[in-house]
């Protein structure tokens, strides 16, 4: 399975198609993030500013637990491609996707045998690898533990 996808070098237009899905999904983002900022700029003189004046829904967009029809319609929907769940597996276990992008860590995951984008920034390994060490501990049961 893995000389066809190199042979035929589907592997350059998967990583292609995922890229291409990211830096959708950021500029997305940075969009949003101008939007609010510029809503903020407008509201800043007036004192009961509502917060769901700014509140977007958009941040729908990025949510990739969508009912089922609404799947290849997310920007995090890598387009163009069915995976079969083997060949999916394939895929993440010989590492044939990318792993970052745009300072940006990815995670995949397969809804509909469609291929589905995560990304995490570096704040957010930052903050999750912060309770590690402590898991670890309280795993091993050297740590003060869980009190019941």
């Amino acid at each position: 399975m893995e000389d066809v996808i190199i042979k035929r070098h589907i592997q350059h237009r998967i990583q292609t198609a995922v890229l291409k899905a990211v830096d959708g999904m950021i500029t997305l983002r940075n969009h949003q993030i101008e939007r609010e900022a510029s809503v903020r700029e407008i509201n800043a003189g007036n004192e009961e500013m509502d917060a769901s004046n700014h509140d977007d829904d958009d941040d729908d967009e990025l949510d990739v637990h969508r009912p089922r029809r609404e799947v290849e319609k997310s920007p995090a929907c890598v387009k163009g491609f069915l995976f079969p769940l083997k060949t999916f597996h394939l895929l993440q276990d010989r590492t044939l996707l990318p792993e970052n992008h745009g300072g940006y860590r990815l995670k995949y995951e397969l809804d509909e045998n469609r291929l589905i984008v995560g990304m995490a920034s570096p704040a957010h390994d930052a903050a999750a690898n912060a309770w590690n060490g402590t898991i670890a501990l309280w795993s091993s049961n050297f740590g003060p533990g869980v009190s019941a």
